[in-house]
């Protein structure tokens, strides 16, 4: 790994309560060249609840913005620092993703939630809510304000089995990632909700072997992110160790590197 696209800070309420320097600082010592801050998108929590209080809020944007900045400035020359949002795409609210997107460097989708910071698909994920969200995936890469697509196998923490379904909606993930030219994430964050069984295997919910052997099989572009919530996880090298062993034998496009849109 180069760096890292996928980076959260304290303002999103479930990660460490460390400076964002310890962040810059630990990938400095990972000897990446890029690190890309991309906190939770801050939706407005007045018409929009969020009931775990997991996001950033919009009142500490300013601070956020202030504070990558003013690193991105100090560390110039040992690391390029970026700024930006994992964000879940809903198109209700794409003008307010395009105001909030002219003040960053860049924005990824990653998509949690079935409606607007309710229903998460961690809690159950039927046929029907693959092609909804499937359908929110293309949304996004459509709208041309992302460059990245974070943990396409999130669902899995929704399903107890792999299916045609599942493998349907890994093609159109496939389809869609190269018809925009967006990279598709393998996401080491994953691991840290440890095994449980599915199909009968003690397996993680993702990365999920099964939804890569079915991008393996087109030249989409695969970029691994470390979705770190706290400083120590740019350091750690059991997480990508561990998966790429569960990835080994897949011919994936890997890439190191995403073009900034």
């Amino acid at each position: 790994m180069k760096g890292n696209y996928h980076t959260h800070t304290y303002r999103c309420h479930h990660a460490t309560m460390e400076a964002d320097e310890a962040y810059v600082k630990a990938a400095i010592a990972a000897h990446f060249d890029i690190l890309a801050f991309t906190d939770h998108f801050p939706f407005d929590y007045t018409e929009y609840p969020c009931p775990f209080h997991d996001r950033m809020d919009l009142s500490e944007v300013e601070d956020y913005l202030s504070s990558i900045r003013s690193l991105k400035e100090k560390y110039a020359d040992q690391i390029q620092i970026l700024v930006g949002y994992e964000a879940e795409y809903y198109p209700e609210h794409l003008e307010h993703y395009k105001k909030m997107r002219r003040d960053v460097d860049l924005m990824i989708v990653g998509q949690h939630f079935k409606r607007c910071l309710d229903m998460d698909y961690a809690d159950g994920v039927s046929d029907e809510d693959l092609d909804l969200l499937a359908e929110q995936l293309e949304g996004a890469l459509s709208s041309g304000l992302f460059c990245y697509l974070a943990h396409p196998d999130y669902f899995m923490m929704g399903r107890n089995h792999w299916d045609e379904a599942c493998e349907r909606f890994a093609r159109r993930v496939a389809e869609m990632s190269l018809r925009y030219n967006i990279p598709i994430e393998v996401n080491l964050g994953g691991l840290k909700y440890g095994k449980r069984v599915i199909d009968g295997e003690e397996v993680y919910n993702y990365p999920y072997r099964p939804f890569w052997e079915v991008i393996s099989q087109y030249p989409c572009k695969v970029i691994y992110g470390v979705d770190a919530h706290a400083s120590a996880n740019l350091t750690d090298e059991f997480r990508k160790q561990e998966v790429e062993e569960l990835l080994r034998g897949l011919s994936l496009n890997l890439v190191n590197t995403i073009e900034i849109k």
